[in-house]
């Protein structure tokens, strides 16, 4: 990619579509490592230890422990299974794994806690019938409900639920996400409290997400332009690029035969450029 330069318009959604390893990434990436206040959201998994979960992710597991302990009278440490609360058999995994030279590791679950991380007498402990182990298996959904009062909890579920990540588990580790989810983890914490005057770069968002529930998507991206936010997607689905306000198209191929601006400007005028083979799918998906 030589000598390229690309107008990208402030407080849209821009586009950048092309084929894969035609120079997108590269060109957003290289063209934006001066600003101060780019954001890039990519699928890349989040660096935390394999006990970290949604609510540790959020930053919200010590409100949930905070709130058991006001409910229960038990210490708050009593509700962490990284300490005091763990079980004393798996130490707060759930699992017993049991190495074997010259075959791979074995792994069962954990028969004292049954997988469940905590020790009995933690798990005796309930709020409202529920154990803070069935906590950590409530869906988004089901949280936002049993935390409907709780302002510190709900408005982090709110934002992720808003990303369409409701079917998640507040316990699922973050290691189990999708290239797709992580990204939508990554966003929800940008939709807790106003954030003003950022340029949001995300990195195929819809990646794994239902051709149905893009709209969801759609609607995080211009709340976020609703507070003066640019947003750049780099992106093959089709959809996305028929919302877009503004595309940037490069190509026409992959490496050596690719990194050309091949059209920058609005979505319709795509359309009618010969070279780009974004055009002819895009025809084709607009028939």
């Amino acid at each position: 990619m030589i000598d390229v330069s690309v107008q990208i318009p402030k407080n849209v959604m821009t586009v950048v579509t092309g084929v894969a390893g035609s120079g997108k990434s590269t060109l957003i990436s290289t063209g934006l490592k001066y600003f101060d206040n780019s954001i890039f959201i990519d699928q890349k998994p989040i660096h935390a230890s394999s006990r970290s979960n949604l609510l540790t992710y959020l930053n919200i597991f010590d409100a949930v422990r905070e709130y058991f302990s006001d409910q229960t009278g038990l210490k708050k440490s009593l509700f962490s299974y990284n300490s005091e609360g763990a079980c004393p058999e798996c130490h707060g995994k759930g699992i017993i794994k049991t190495e074997l030279a010259f075959m791979p590791d074995f792994t069962q679950v954990c028969d004292v806690c049954n997988g469940q991380r905590y020790k009995p007498e933690v798990l005796e402990a309930k709020v409202n019938i529920h154990s803070i182990a069935d906590i950590l298996n409530l869906t988004i959904d089901e949280a936002l409900a049993f935390f409907a009062e709780n302002i510190d909890i709900e408005q982090p579920l709110h934002a992720l639920k808003s990303t369409g990540l409701n079917y998640m588990t507040l316990g699922q580790t973050l290691d189990t996400l999708s290239g797709g989810e992580i990204q939508r983890v990554k966003l929800s914490k940008y939709l807790t409290k106003p954030v003003e005057n950022q340029i949001f770069v995300f990195d195929e968002p819809t990646t794994g997400l239902h051709e149905d529930d893009i709209p969801i998507l759609l609607d995080c991206f211009n709340n976020l332009i609703a507070e003066n936010n640019t947003l750049i997607i780099i992106e093959h689905n089709l959809t996305m690029m028929t919302q877009a306000d503004w595309i940037v198209d490069i190509g026409p191929f992959a490496g050596a035969n690719g990194g050309q601006c091949l059209y920058q400007g609005y979505p319709a005028g795509l359309l009618s450029v010969e070279q780009s083979l974004t055009a002819k799918h895009l025809q084709r998906y607009i028939k």
